[in-house]
């Protein structure tokens, strides 16, 4: 446990802490809030090329939803079939249904490491974890917007949760809708708990903000209006012609 503890703190946790005490540093007054800006933004420029993959994969999946819905009738009393017959149409058509949750897995680790950035991390006497060839700003300014980011603020957190809700109603709008006559129990059960999650979401990210630290509320706030910019973007592009869906009808499985 303490390797894993060395290794995460070495290449997860001092590596996020420097660039965000280097950055307040570049920045008038070493402001800690605009500090966050930037690696928040830095964080999802690196994660671009995943979030790009994401969002073709759910407008992949839009389109694909008349075949989806064909698979699910031609097999609607065999679940294996069913599922094989859904895999190789995700695998001819090279889209991961699960891009969103590897999206999350990665986001988690580093939501964790900043929160403890955040939290023991924002003043002076911590500096002896900077990289010896980075520059020591001599005082550290945690107030943003004349909120203190050391402790938690509500106003800071209902703007997350606002900005929360408006991706989450983005990302649903963008992920494939089950016929309007379809009968399935598991698609009308997705689509249920989509809606839910688009008001469950939000308000949680209040209930937690209004507990932690203001910091980590202005980064989930910042990196939930880039995502929102960034899905918006994707959407006025004209999709690929790889995102057409196909016509072709998979055969039954042999009895």
């Amino acid at each position: 446990m303490n390797i894993f503890v060395t290794i995460a703190k070495a290449v997860l946790y001092q590596p996020l802490f420097n660039a965000l005490i280097f950055l307040a540093w570049l920045v008038p007054g070493h402001n800690v809030g605009v500090a966050i800006i930037l690696l928040t933004l830095v964080v999802r420029a690196l994660l671009y090329p995943l979030n790009a993959s994401m969002i073709k994969s759910q407008q992949a999946l839009a389109s694909l939803q008349p075949e989806i819905d064909r698979i699910k009738t031609d097999f609607k009393d065999d679940q294996q079939a069913q599922s094989r017959a859904m895999m190789e149409l995700y695998q001819t058509k090279k889209i991961n249904p699960f891009g969103s949750c590897i999206l999350l897995l990665i986001q988690l680790p580093i939501l964790w490491i900043l929160y403890r950035v955040f939290t023991v991390g924002l003043d002076t006497s911590h500096f002896a974890l900077l990289y010896s060839f980075l520059p020591r700003p001599d005082s550290l300014a945690t107030s943003f917007l004349g909120i203190n980011l050391i402790k938690p603020s509500l106003i800071i957190g209902a703007l997350a949760g606002i900005a929360q809700f408006f991706q989450s109603r983005q990302l649903i709008a963008s992920q494939p809708k089950p016929a309007a006559d379809s009968k399935d129990a598991a698609s009308q059960t997705q689509a249920m708990i989509a809606k839910q999650s688009m008001y469950l979401f939000p308000a949680l990210t209040i209930f937690i903000s209004a507990r932690f630290p203001a910091a980590l509320a202005l980064y989930w706030l910042t990196t939930t209006l880039a995502m929102v910019a960034q899905q918006w973007w994707m959407k006025r592009r004209k999709p690929s012609a790889d995102l057409v869906s196909v016509s072709v009808r998979p055969a039954k499985s042999k009895k």
